[in-house]
């Protein structure tokens, strides 16, 4: 099963993934903070549609966003990165 990322933005050196389910954002923090990846997940309101969870990851450019982006595709989340 695949799973989308509704919003993916870049901040500085932050790189945000929102994710629907608490369960998958742990999984996926678990999962790249054993990669070496920092990462904390925050858990925002969803304007009257629920809530959902960014996921905040600490990145060092674009290389890193995309090694980022293939380590969420092994647990089956896709994601792109905005050029």
């Amino acid at each position: 099963m695949t799973h989308f990322i509704r919003e993916l933005t870049f901040i500085m050196n932050n790189m945000n993934v929102y994710i629907k389910s608490f369960t998958l954002a742990e999984k996926a923090r678990g999962h790249l903070a054993r990669n070496g990846f920092r990462c904390i997940i925050e858990r925002t309101s969803g304007g009257g549609k629920g809530c959902g969870f960014n996921l905040r990851i600490w990145v060092s450019g674009r290389e890193a966003a995309a090694e980022v982006c293939a380590l969420l595709g092994q647990m089956g989340i896709a994601c792109d990165i905005p050029r």
